[in-house]
């Protein structure tokens, strides 16, 4: 409830997210992963983006388009993060310190690019309150958000470099573990 105030502005979405806002509904001919990899693609293809390592900068990305992000302390361990965004309030990331996800730079990372998913593509759903990223919201949304992070922090592009930089035979654990730290 604190969140929901302190990001009440009466004026709504900031500067850096002009033209980057939309209610994408789901759809039924698109499986929701997929069309979250899509969405992801489409935000790539129009916003320059920058690698760290390899890896999207997500914290880079949140800052350009003026989105706050806050570590808050949640009481439900499994809620990993929740988005406020709406007509009357400044688009807002919320990270639940609660989460073992959010413990380490990697699972922060995911949260924050999935609930970037839900500030850009779900205001139709979400326009009258805040959304929650937990066992219980939308299963199909949540698919969207989680493949929408997938995308936007692990591009093909850099997935490819990583295979290639490979010596050892991909179809092993100690490859994929060498290409998800990549």
């Amino acid at each position: 409830v604190n969140s929901m105030a302190d990001a009440y502005n009466g004026s709504g979405d900031a500067a850096g997210l002009e033209g980057r806002v939309s209610s994408e509904p789901l759809t039924t001919t698109t499986r929701p992963y997929s069309q979250g990899y899509e969405l992801a693609m489409e935000f790539m293809d129009s916003f320059p983006l920058p690698a760290v390592q390899g890896a999207t900068d997500v914290n880079w990305l949140v800052k350009q388009l003026n989105i706050s992000m806050n570590d808050v302390k949640m009481e439900d361990e499994a809620i990993r993060g929740a988005s406020i965004a709406g007509p009357k309030h400044h688009p807002t990331i919320l990270i639940n310190r609660s989460s073992g996800w959010n413990t380490n730079a990697m699972g922060r990372r995911f949260t924050v690019a999935h609930e970037l998913c839900h500030v850009l593509y779900d205001r139709a759903v979400g326009r009258r309150f805040a959304m929650a990223s937990g066992p219980w919201a939308p299963r199909d949304l949540e698919q969207r958000a989680n493949a929408f992070a997938a995308m936007l922090l692990m591009p093909i592009t850099s997935i490819n470099q990583a295979i290639r930089r490979l010596d050892m035979p991909l179809a092993t654990s100690e490859a994929i573990l060498a290409i998800a730290r990549a």
